[in-house]
């Protein structure tokens, strides 16, 4: 938490208000894809999937180069927002006192890239963010569901990851070491818990439960526009815990929303292998996996807090999700039981 704020949205220290909108107003084309996932939602794991099937792998499960392997989103996920735009503004930033430690950070966690490389990545290009909803997300994208109403359909594709919030909130409150004012507050703070369930949370990119519904709408009218332009479908909703209970059935719908050749069996088998979470934790991901992977597990959330902790979280989110069609799978998996 940096306290630093984009439009009432709060963001990272290493967030950069000009890539930030060079990324919103992107020339888009007919096979980009975004993803755009919930924060501690299953990104780095999405993002893995989403490459895997875009580049890593030939239909009969070989790996195609060392090059794919390595380049730009190929060990792991690239924020736009986080990027210096070209490599001119990477060297003033790293000579700037004041912003070489986000620079350093970012080439640390991300690799030594720029906004310019990644908009210059091999097609499909793969674009990862934690940016949602009509006003965040690029133009080009939205078409007539932004701000230009004569924007026609729009271009490219969206899959949006979602993931039961509590074990969010659990993710959350481990992310770079337990938080210091730890689950309900003390002088450092006022806690994970509150902090979460606050409408106002300094989170970043706000309140989990403000995120959903605005991707809610998102998709909503994205449906919308499909049916009045006769158009496929741009959207697909991806659920973290559709992914643990049966990851090679949704590799397939995911390859066919992805409009990729039919998914063979051999090339099945060796994605699902290299995305599984040991995988992923001993690499095949890059370095991002070492700082944000933890458990993984559904249901983690039963190990912490107390019933009554857990009451008031089901208070608010009943208060906020209740009648948010993306949010009614998560409930099943907020109720009791043990972790999977």
């Amino acid at each position: 938490m940096s306290g630093r704020r984009y439009q009432t949205v709060p963001v990272p220290f290493w967030f950069r208000e000009k890539s930030y909108e060079s990324f919103r107003n992107m020339t888009m084309k007919p096979n980009d894809v975004i993803l755009s996932s919930l924060v501690k939602a299953g990104t780095t794991w999405v993002h893995k999937i989403l490459y895997s099937l875009l580049h890593t792998f030939d239909d009969d499960g070989t790996k195609r180069s060392v090059e794919v392997a390595v380049g730009i989103g190929g060990q792991g996920q690239v924020y736009p927002s986080a990027l210096p735009i070209d490599r001119d503004e990477m060297n003033a930033c790293l000579a700037d006192p004041h912003d070489t430690t986000a620079t350093k950070f970012v080439k640390e966690v991300f690799g030594d890239y720029t906004l310019e490389d990644l908009m210059n990545q091999p097609e499909p290009r793969l674009i990862s963010t934690h940016w949602f909803g009509t006003k965040f997300l690029p133009k080009e994208f939205l078409g007539d569901v932004g701000e230009n109403e004569s924007g026609g359909c729009g271009t490219g594709r969206l899959v949006i990851v979602l993931r039961n919030l509590k074990d969010v909130l659990v993710s959350l409150h481990f992310f770079n070491g337990e938080a210091k004012d730890g689950w309900l507050g003390n002088e450092h703070g006022p806690g994970s818990l509150n902090r979460f369930l606050s409408e106002d949370t300094p989170n970043s990119l706000g309140s989990s439960f403000g995120w959903i519904k605005e991707q809610d709408k998102l998709v909503t009218l994205l449906q919308e526009q499909a049916a009045k332009h006769l158009q496929k479908e741009r959207v697909l909703v991806v659920y973290y815990e559709a992914l643990k209970a049966d990851l090679p059935g949704e590799l397939g719908r995911i390859n066919d929303f992805l409009d990729l050749p039919t998914l063979t069996d051999a090339k099945r088998k060796a994605v699902a292998e290299d995305c599984t979470f040991s995988a992923m934790k001993s690499g095949t991901a890059g370095n991002m996996t070492k700082r944000i992977m933890r458990k993984g597990a559904i249901g983690d959330w039963n190990n912490y807090l107390t019933p009554e902790d857990w009451s008031l979280f089901d208070k608010v989110y009943d208060q906020q999700l209740s009648n948010v069609d993306l949010a009614r799978p998560l409930s099943f998996y907020q109720e009791s039981r043990s972790s999977i």
